[in-house]
């Protein structure tokens, strides 16, 4: 089974939008920032936030996809590398490249989806490739869209 080879500049140009994004609705929802916004530990989160007076912390990774669209009005689910199981994310943010769109995905739906294999296609000088992904039904997810400077819940509105 082939993989991509990780390409550091565009995930830092992607993940950055998502995190700055990701960072001013948990402060919205009365959440602290844990750490450095651009700091992230590698291959295990990107973000941990704190909630004062609820003693809640939350941990979230962010992912942005080309193919938003196209994942809410086409597909029934959304494939997350299955690397992403061992995350202990709370929340998994798929984001639209706009980063006004994103779908949320509790970590309980990354661990008991199904694992399938798909054929990613070439694109440039990389072949095509088969990678094991974990397939979360939209079912399990919440769609979010920014409309008016807030964020409302997208899934009535969803190709299911």
């Amino acid at each position: 089974m082939h993989k991509r080879k990780f390409n550091k500049q565009a995930y830092n140009q992607t993940d950055s939008a998502c995190k700055q994004a990701t960072v001013s609705i948990m402060k919205s929802r009365g959440y602290n920032l844990i750490g450095d916004v651009d700091h992230e530990n590698f291959q295990k989160w990107d973000l941990e936030f704190f909630h004062p007076e609820k003693k809640i912390t939350i941990i979230v990774e962010n992912e942005m996809r080309e193919n938003f669209d196209l994942l809410k009005t086409r597909y029934s689910s959304i494939h997350i590398p299955i690397r992403k199981r061992l995350s202990p994310a709370t929340y998994y943010l798929v984001w639209n490249c706009q980063v006004d769109e994103f779908a949320l995905i509790e970590n309980q739906y990354l661990t008991s989806s199904p694992v399938v294999e798909i054929t990613c296609k070439a694109r440039g000088d990389i072949p095509s490739y088969k990678e094991e992904m974990v397939d979360v039904s939209k079912k399990n997810i919440l769609f979010f869209k920014k409309i008016d400077s807030k964020w409302k819940l997208q899934n009535n509105n969803l190709k299911k």
